[in-house]
């Protein structure tokens, strides 16, 4: 196994890095909301406004 990750700026960057494919980063996409906790921070933080979007 690689290295120990300790930081969450290392562990989102170690994230980035495997998702740089366009496939793998979509399937990211759609499971971490499945996750009610990951959904809910991500509904509360406010950003990107998607109701921007619309």
């Amino acid at each position: 196994m690689g290295p120990s990750l300790e930081s969450v700026q290392e562990k989102v960057e170690a994230i980035h890095g495997l998702a740089t494919d366009d496939t793998v980063a979509s399937v990211v996409i759609t499971d971490f909301p499945r996750r009610p906790a990951v959904a809910s921070k991500a509904m509360a933080d406010g950003y990107p406004d998607c109701s921007l979007a619309a």
